[in-house]
């Protein structure tokens, strides 16, 4: 059995986005991530595609508790996404922690 190739953390950041964050213009929605995430190199010698960061921006530092997460936003998400059950019409606040 063959294992997948490891994706770096802002690949793997990027492709959460894209799931939970498809529309950048929907309304009622906002996503950022992290400022880490905008730097040229994210290892030494490991550069980030220019095309990666445009799509992992907005960047901004947010603190959620006691700590900041590699990605923050508010959007409406398919059920399947929810572990629990929503009330309300309000959408959920969204933070990601990835992992590479």
């Amino acid at each position: 059995m063959a294992s997948a190739a490891p994706l770096p953390e802002p690949e793997v950041l990027a492709h959460a986005k894209r799931r939970l964050f498809p529309d950048a213009d929907e309304s009622n929605s906002y996503s950022v991530v992290d400022t880490q995430f905008a730097t040229d190199e994210w290892l030494p010698g490991r550069r980030i595609p220019s095309e990666l960061r445009e799509r992992l921006a907005p960047f901004n530092h947010v603190r959620l508790g006691s700590g900041y997460p590699d990605l923050v936003g508010v959007r409406a998400l398919e059920p399947e996404l929810l572990a629990v059950d929503r009330f309300g019409d309000q959408p959920p606040l969204v933070a990601v922690d990835a992992k590479g």
